[in-house]
């Protein structure tokens, strides 16, 4: 319900257009096109993109992309739950929502006890990939366990991995793994190819 009435308060002042709203949104990093609020240890992210500061909003992808994380956090928490022996059972994943007011779409994550640079044990960072090798062989059962086949990952130190190039793994201050950004776990499909 906290969830729900900070939307509404953060979508109808941005739709008025008010100068001094009571959320401020985070300030954008260049080259973001989302945008982004914090309240109540709450991160909401509005699901529409800009090409260009002026140019149209695009809701339909955005809106695709954020339900394709929600679906994936599902199937990756049930398969957690239901493999209670296997070595990434011990993971956690945010506690997220979508939340549809005035025909926007606003994802709302829980906030975790994790910084970005001094948390991460699994994943890429701004200054390169990360793969502590207790994780990166756990992450891959994972991989398997989701059916997914080993690919190239681009980027710095190329690797392979059954897992999106993007996923993340926190140790959080509280001492839990944190699974993050499983989003992209399942491929895309084409849809111009006849099946």
């Amino acid at each position: 319900q906290q969830a729900k009435a900070i939307t509404h308060t953060i979508l109808s002042h941005h739709f008025q257009g008010s100068s001094a709203p009571l959320i401020s949104p985070l300030t954008l990093k260049q080259g973001d096109t989302e945008e982004s609020f914090i309240a109540n240890d709450i991160y909401f992210k509005l699901c529409w993109r800009r090409a260009l500061e002026h140019a149209p909003v695009a809701y339909e992808p955005a809106m695709k992309e954020e339900a394709q994380e929600v679906k994936a956090q599902n199937r990756v928490f049930s398969l957690l739950r239901s493999n209670p022996h296997a070595p990434y059972a011990h993971f956690h994943l945010p506690l997220t929502t979508l939340i549809e007011y005035c025909g926007v779409r606003v994802m709302c994550i829980a906030m975790l006890p994790i910084n970005e640079h001094d948390s991460l044990l699994y994943g890429s960072a701004e200054d390169g990939v990360v793969r502590q090798e207790e994780i990166a062989a756990v992450m891959e059962q994972l991989g398997k366990d989701l059916h997914l086949s080993a690919h190239d990952v681009p980027g710095d130190g190329a690797a392979r991995s059954h897992l999106p190039g993007d996923l993340s793994v926190h140790r959080g201050r509280d001492g839990c793994t944190y699974l993050l950004e499983v989003g992209r776990i399942f491929p895309p499909v084409d849809r111009s190819l006849d099946t």
